[in-house]
């Protein structure tokens, strides 16, 4: 993952933020983009018998399974049979699958199924509900309460980080503005700020809808929220700064100077303060690990799921710099078009 944060920065700002992006750099961030949502969408999750036990437990339990028949389908009734499977993944000992005579039957020994069904609480039997896929090329590795609620954080969280990022980036432009008194640095800040800040509405509104399916609604003002939501504000303030001064260099002075003082509030607001409260969002104070996607638990990181979660975030940072590139030279065509009109 730290490689696909470094690529994007690195390729994002090649040959230049300021300058037209060629075409083979256009055709890699297409390509990344179209692959990670086929990777984050399309792929079945599949988790394991020993996910399907300890959902025996709660209210939900059916959930989607791996594994591989190793015996023949046994009749039980004139409705129901059985069949002997393993964990694909070999974590668990084997149990007995059981459901109508037709689903069992349709099972082929040795061949990998990804099936939908429930656990007993005695954990003797797994009820089959349905078939989800047959020797699926792709497995989505499942994650404990989210099922396919999951996908939609290889979107929300790259789309927070990469918020953090743009603030940064204008916050270094800003410094530069106020060193050179060059206003394409002013440009500079001003375009990565209004971008970071797209990107930071995107996040916020992804978890809202993350949160309906997980908390039961889209807004409860959960620390997390508060604090993004907060952000927005301060953010907003900037741009409404910029609005208010009609002068290029007292507009370029004091903005910059907001974005040095704004930034300052990102770490509190992003990093600190939601992990020292208590939230139902992951990495809240009490929480074991900072999420589901950088979890410390066994077999939390799986390697999939970091290819996927990496290229994400490879592809959205070099989108947000050609979104960046787009609007910046946009900025100075108007920037000239105003210049010509005054003269």
């Amino acid at each position: 993952m730290t490689a696909a944060v470094l690529g994007g920065i690195l390729l994002g700002f090649f040959p230049s933020i300021s300058k037209p992006k060629p075409v083979w750099w256009k055709l890699i961030v297409i390509a990344s983009l179209l692959l990670t949502c086929f990777l984050a969408l399309f792929p079945p999750i599949g988790g394991t018998l020993l996910d399907s036990a300890m959902m025996s437990t709660n209210t939900v339990s059916s959930i989607n399974m791996t594994v591989k028949p190793i015996s023949s389908p046994v009749s039980i009734d004139a409705t129901t049979s059985s069949i002997q499977v393993e964990d694909y993944s070999k974590k668990t000992r084997s149990t007995n699958l059981r459901g109508s005579k037709e689903l069992i039957e349709s099972l082929v020994k040795d061949t990998k199924y990804i099936v939908r069904g429930s656990m007993d609480t005695s954990h003797t039997f797994v009820t089959l509900e349905r078939i989800v896929a047959t020797n699926p090329s792709l497995i989505l590795p499942y994650m404990f309460g989210l099922d396919e609620r999951a996908r939609i954080l290889y979107f929300h969280v790259p789309m927070a980080w990469i918020a953090c990022l743009a603030y940064l980036i204008s916050m270094v432009y800003a410094i530069q503005y106020l060193r050179k008194r060059t206003m394409e640095y002013d440009r500079k800040s001003a375009s990565t700020a209004l971008i970071g800040t797209i990107t930071c509405i995107l996040a916020t509104i992804t978890g809202a809808v993350w949160a309906q399916f997980n908390w039961g609604y889209y807004w409860n003002w959960d620390p997390r929220q508060t604090t993004i939501f907060v952000l927005l504000l301060v953010y907003g303030a900037y741009f409404v700064l910029r609005s208010a001064i009609q002068q290029d260099e007292p507009r370029a002075r004091l903005s910059s100077v907001y974005a040095i003082l704004a930034f300052v509030t990102v770490p509190f607001l992003i990093f600190i303060i939601p992990r020292i409260t208590e939230s139902l969002h992951p990495g809240g104070a009490g929480s074991e690990n900072i999420g589901p996607v950088l979890s410390t638990d066994e077999d939390a990181l799986n390697p999939f799921k970091q290819v996927i979660f990496s290229l994400s975030l490879f592809s959205f940072i070099i989108a947000f710099f050609w979104v960046v590139n787009v609007h910046f030279r946009s900025a100075l065509i108007t920037d000239r078009m105003k210049q010509l009109l005054q003269k």
